[in-house]
Formats: C-alpha cells, sequence, structure tokens
C-alpha cells in the first residue's frame, strides 16, 4: 500500500484550451478523484489571465466526490496564461497539509507561453527546496517545452509531452500509477571529490561555490525511474 498522497491539480485554463484540451483536463481531474484513497489528499487550482483555487486541499475520507467533481465541471478556457500564479497557488495548497511520511506533489498542465516567464524559475526552484515534486506536462505544439522540462527538473519532478488532448486523461493515471510505485521518498546523492578536484557545476542544480562536497536532492523515485546528474568537475 503507497504512502498517503497530497496532491494538488494545477491546470491551464487559458482561452487556447477551448474546446478538447479543456473537456478533457476536466475529465482527467475528476478520474483522479475516483482514483483517490482513503488519507489521500487534492486541491485543484486553475489559471487563466490569473489564478484561481477551484477547491482547496480536502482529505479524501470527507470528501463530497460529486460537489467537488461539479466544481471540476464548472473550469472555463478564457483569458491568458498566469503560469506563476498557478504555481504559487499549487505550492501553498501541497505546502500547508505537507506529509514528511507521504507522498506531496503537483500535476502541473499547461498548453503555452506563460505571462512572466522570469517568475517560474525561481518558483520552481522554491518546490525544490520544499521537496515537493512537480509533474510537468506540456499539452500541444504551443506549449514552452524548455521551460516545462525546467520546472521539471528544478522541483526534482519529470516533464512529459502530450500532443493530443485526447491523451491528457491517459497522463494523469499514468501520474496516479507511478505515485502508487514511489519506492523512495526525498532520494539525494552526495559528491565528494578527491584531492586537486572542484565541483564547478551540476547542471541543473544549486551549486556552491568551493573546492568541498556536495548534497544533491534527488526527489521522489518511483520503481524502475532513473535519475541523471550531469556534473563539470
Amino acid at each position: 500500500v503507497r504512502a498517503p498522497l497530497n496532491l494538488a491539480l494545477v491546470i491551464d485554463t487559458s482561452g487556447s484550451m477551448i474546446g478538447e484540451a479543456i473537456e478533457t483536463a476536466r475529465e482527467a481531474s475528476k478520474n483522479i478523484l475516483g482514483m483517490l484513497r482513503d488519507g489521500d489528499r487534492i486541491s485543484v487550482i486553475a489559471f487563466h489571465s490569473s489564478a484561481e483555487t477551484v477547491f482547496e486541499s480536502t482529505l479524501v475520507d470527507d470528501a463530497d466526490l460529486a460537489e467537488l467533481a461539479l466544481k471540476i465541471d464548472a473550469m472555463e478556457a478564457r483569458g491568458t496564461t498566469d503560469l506563476a500564479g498557478g504555481m504559487q497557488l499549487g505550492l501553498q495548497q501541497v505546502a500547508a497539509h505537507m506529509n514528511p511520511d507521504g507522498i506531496n506533489r503537483v500535476v502541473l498542465l499547461g498548453d503555452g507561453v506563460p505571462n512572466d516567464p522570469s517568475r517560474v524559475i525561481p518558483l520552481a526552484q522554491q518546490y525544490g527546496n520544499a521537496n515537493i515534486p512537480i509533474a510537468a506536462i506540456g499539452l500541444g505544439l504551443e506549449n514552452d517545452e524548455i521551460l516545462m522540462g525546467q520546472i521539471a527538473q528544478l522541483s526534482h519532478g519529470h516533464f512529459e509531452y502530450v500532443e493530443e488532448p485526447a491523451r491528457v486523461a491517459e497522463v494523469f493515471r499514468d501520474e496516479l500509477l507511478r505515485m502508487d510505485q514511489v519506492v523512495a521518498r526525498g532520494a539525494g546523492r552526495t559528491l565528494q571529490p578527491g584531492a586537486g578536484v572542484e565541483i564547478l557545476e551540476v547542471l541543473g542544480q544549486e551549486t556552491p561555490a568551493g573546492g568541498g562536497g556536495l548534497s544533491l536532492a534527488l526527489g521522489d523515485l518511483s520503481e524502475g525511474q532513473s535519475r541523471e546528474l550531469v556534473v563539470r568537475l
């Protein structure tokens, strides 16, 4: 039996999601509700020209799932893309109920370029520091794959590109199954250079100056998953 899940879904509901994309995002989010177990928590955040909490972090045991599903159904595609605002609210919801013995995670779905990219990277670093990995899902050809990949890397999560909206529900389901298979939480790696060797940089990680050792956070690891570190010496 997996550890309790503390999950936030952060969903792009900008105008570019109108039509099949928003419909499949709603269905995928409702499917997740049906897969959760007693002891799990879930919140849903929508972001368009601003970000809003569709519903706050809710313990599944106490939840009226039909009422939560209606709130998800009310999400509409409109406006621009306040990705940073959505990430901020998602971080707040998960951090408020942080479970050191559970799986604390955000699933982020985005299909376009954010209004203010400058805020996104610092937020992703905050997620990494808080041990809250982001599963970043980029939908369609217009999504910023480089930025979404950086979000995943800095938060110790992972990135997945989805070309067709019809696959969103499948990818959401796979994300939850991946959480079911977590075998290590808050994994890390310590690098200790030998005599005369200095660690200059670990790509995608904050690397303090100095010639000593370095402890790196790798986040949660699922069965069969690997992490690669690129180290300049």
